[in-house]
């Protein structure tokens, strides 16, 4: 895991790097009937220091922002032991 700092932020995330401060970034394994696929993902509900490589985590459905009037949803990991 590791973290993105505001100026490295992508544009459609500049509102959160506002708020300041890095946000843990993970690379994420997914597994389901023998298959993997990774990829990268932000880890929401988890202090970047608590979080190491190998721990648990779960796909969220988040609502990620809105541009020109639509609203843009996607996946964050939060560790599997976060509350919903």
């Amino acid at each position: 895991m590791t973290g993105v700092s505001p100026g490295g932020a992508p544009p459609e995330f500049a509102r959160q790097a506002e708020r300041g401060g890095d946000y843990p970034v993970a690379l994420v394994r997914f597994e389901r009937d023998g298959r993997a696929v990774s990829l990268p993902m932000q880890v929401c509900d988890a202090d970047p220091e608590a979080v190491a490589a190998g721990d648990a985590v779960r796909a969220a459905f988040r609502r990620i922002y809105e541009q020109e009037g639509v609203v843009r949803y996607g996946r964050k990991g939060r560790p599997s032991d976060a509350s919903t």
